[in-house]
């Protein structure tokens, strides 16, 4: 079967994480401008989707979305009357090799298939060993497995995640996420860094080596009344000359006062010269009001407020920045809506970044 390509994602809902959201994804390319809260989608069907998000994939709120290509995509969230969109960049990709549960196994509990095996339409473009992810009767079972037999067998099974009596039916979805391990044509010319001589063609999973950062807030709540913005030092990640990178944060705010005149507000700090834009998706006023959804196209433009609420809630910024010609840092900013209440990030805060060009 030909490959996939995996959106991996959480549905947000006025607080935080929901279950029961109905998810789609339509191709980046599809759109004339970034859409925001309740934007409509483009004619025509999506490109991938429906699903409804919950703990089937993984935890709540959790949604998996099967691609066609390797492209940046918009996925809708639509919940409570209202259409949440996030934007994915092709670097949250995996590529997966799929199959399906064949009639040889079909009923059969997965701790004890007959001679340990699992049968399945087809072994092509599996890993002579390793593990598979198979969709069972009580969720997502991983299976390790020890060889491939005929072309249709999956040898030496033996359960790695869920129960041994769960049982398998015919069509049954089969994957496998691979990683690229080697790269022909590489050249290394000494200085730590390696070009492909000419195409390189990704049929597993592409681990990012360059530039990719992580930052996470660990010193204890950071607190601030300043309304013009002041950095976050801990959220934050150094950028090259002439590159392109792409961010995401996960932030976990509150305002010592609750209420419309209250809450945070983010902005971006980068080099001079640097472009981009930001998104900053999650609650408004916790339990009260829909979560927001809102894109800045001038990173240094306060974007909120958000999370109105002295109890914490859980927001998420994306973005991209096109660096011009001077290295720096690249840092997200909060300031407080009011100068009469403080907002916090709290520990755990964190942020992640890819290099894209």
């Amino acid at each position: 079967m030909a490959a996939t390509y995996t959106i991996a994602g959480i549905a947000l809902g006025p607080n935080g994480p929901v279950n029961g959201a109905t998810c789609n994804a339509w191709k980046a390319q599809r759109f004339s401008s970034a859409p925001s809260q309740d934007s409509s989608a483009p004619s025509g069907s999506a490109d991938a989707g429906p699903v409804t998000s919950g703990i089937t994939y993984g935890g709540v709120g959790a949604y998996s979305l099967q691609c066609p290509t390797n492209e940046s995509y918009y996925v809708a969230i639509q919940y409570g009357g209202h259409t949440y969109w996030q934007f994915i960049n092709d670097v949250n990709f995996t590529d997966e090799v799929e199959t399906t549960v064949a009639s040889g196994s079909n009923g059969q509990q997965i701790g004890s298939l007959t001679s340990n095996q699992l049968s399945v339409a087809s072994t092509t473009g599996f890993n002579a060993s390793g593990r598979v992810n198979v969709t069972a009767s009580g969720g997502q079972a991983i299976l390790a497995y020890t060889g491939t037999s005929g072309g249709n067998l999956l040898t030496g099974i033996t359960v790695v995640s869920g129960t041994g009596t769960w049982t398998v039916s015919t069509g049954a979805a089969v994957t496998q996420t691979q990683q690229l391990t080697t790269l022909n044509q590489t050249v290394d010319d000494g200085s730590g860094n390696e070009t492909v001589a000419g195409n390189l063609t990704v049929n597993g999973r592409l681990i990012l080596n360059g530039n990719t950062a992580f930052g996470v807030h660990t010193t204890g709540a950071f607190t601030t009344t300043n309304t013009a913005g002041v950095a976050v030092t801990s959220l934050a990640f150094n950028i090259a000359a002439s590159e392109v990178m792409y961010f995401e944060a996960t932030i976990l705010a509150s305002s010592a006062s609750a209420g419309v005149t209250y809450g945070s507000k983010y902005s971006v700090s980068a080099p001079t010269g640097a472009t981009g834009f930001f998104t900053v998706s999650g609650p408004v006023v916790s339990a009260t009001t829909t979560a927001a959804q809102t894109t800045e196209t001038t990173l240094s433009t306060l974007c909120g407020p958000f999370a109105e609420t002295s109890t914490a809630v859980m927001l998420t910024i994306t973005g991209i920045v096109i660096n011009g010609t001077t290295a720096g840092t690249v840092g997200l900013n909060i300031a407080a809506a009011t100068t009469t209440s403080t907002v916090t990030v709290g520990t755990g805060s964190n942020i992640l970044a890819f290099q894209i060009s």
